[in-house]
């Protein structure tokens, strides 16, 4: 597992149950920059979405900064106008990424040399709310599963962008946030449930829930004793 935190990313080896890889750079680092992702590239090396801090000089941007394989930063890549990045994942097609950002998310190419220009091939904004915390590449149909945040929907888009159908836990406080989902081959769909930053916000609705192929919900996680609000949840298959 690679774990981004603490301007870089740190990777942990489950089966040796030990850690791996560790990286730094200031050009991720707070109280500058905010790396929120980092995606592997062809050539050994890789590229993170950085969110600048309290910079008014690069306005409302996000950066993808590239690196070789020797851990040399070799690029900047500036997205005008998306803001408030929160992941970046692999899209289908090999060089293009899905960044969630602030109002939706962005399918983008990443060029194959470090002196190409990164392009946005679209940009797909969420039906109501903001702060679209995850995307991924639907598993049963060409489109996209996407956790809206404060929108408080898992909302499936078509491979146009256009909203398909947004599924809401049926419990909470009337303010709870869908952060991460993650499909399954059955048609399946786990997510996390977080409603708060507070102490107490675990008891204001379930804190993990799956949906099945029909939006109905098969099983919840429902024990705020022992779990906190959830903002991120990862089905293992027993690969363990």
């Amino acid at each position: 597992f690679r774990t981004v935190c603490g301007g870089g990313f740190q990777v942990t080896d489950l089966a040796e149950g030990k850690g791996g890889e560790t990286f730094r750079h200031p050009s991720l680092s707070a109280p500058d920059f905010v790396v929120t992702a980092v995606c592997d590239l062809p050539d050994g090396g890789f590229v993170a979405s950085v969110n600048p801090q309290k910079k008014p000089d690069f306005g409302r941007v996000t950066l993808l900064r590239r690196f070789d394989a020797a851990r040399k930063l070799t690029a900047t890549y500036r997205l005008e106008g998306f803001f408030y990045a929160r992941t970046l994942r692999r899209d289908r097609e090999e060089g293009v990424y899905l960044l969630a950002w602030e109002k939706g998310f962005a399918r983008v190419r990443v060029p194959a040399e470090p002196d190409g220009k990164a392009e946005v091939l679209a940009d797909f904004r969420q039906p109501k709310g903001r702060n679209l915390f995850d995307v991924v590449p639907a598993l049963n149909g060409p489109g996209y599963v996407a956790g809206c945040g404060y929108g408080g929907g898992l909302v499936t888009f078509d491979a146009s962008g256009k909203p398909e159908r947004a599924w809401f836990v049926p419990t909470g406080n009337g303010k709870a946030s869908l952060f991460y989902a993650q499909e399954r081959p059955d048609g399946h769909v786990y997510l996390a449930h977080w409603t708060g930053h507070g102490e107490m916000d675990s008891r204001k609705g379930w804190q993990v829930v799956e949906f099945d192929a029909s939006g109905r919900v098969a099983w919840h996680l429902d024990d705020p004793e022992r779990f906190g609000s959830i903002s991120g949840v990862v089905v293992l298959d027993g690969a363990l």
